[in-house]
């Protein structure tokens, strides 16, 4: 439990980075975040679309949905771990089994 505690702590903090500082930081800035959410899930490969993001590691998926995209999770085995509530993005997470 300690992990996911660890691990909505980075994304809520990356989610208020984005809100308030999306306009003055640069790519790198927030890809370093993102670098530090990677190595908690322990992702193996990062895919990166016009608004949503994929980590995909061994034993666990995640999926950041940005606020003007969807996601219809029905039928997919993801969950909802997390949604932001200045950016309204939304955080999926698939355990592998």
């Amino acid at each position: 439990m300690e992990k996911e505690q660890l691990l909505k702590e980075k994304i809520e903090a990356y989610e208020w980075s984005w809100y308030i500082d999306s306009d003055i930081r640069g790519y790198e800035y927030f890809e370093n975040m993102l670098d530090e959410i990677v190595q908690i899930i322990g992702a193996k490969e990062v895919k990166r679309f016009i608004g949503f993001d994929l980590f995909i590691g061994d034993g666990i998926e995640m999926m950041r949905i940005a606020g003007f995209s969807e996601f219809d999770n029905e039928g997919t085995e993801f969950e909802l771990f997390y949604r932001d509530k200045h950016t309204n993005a939304k955080w999926y997470i698939k355990r592998n089994r």
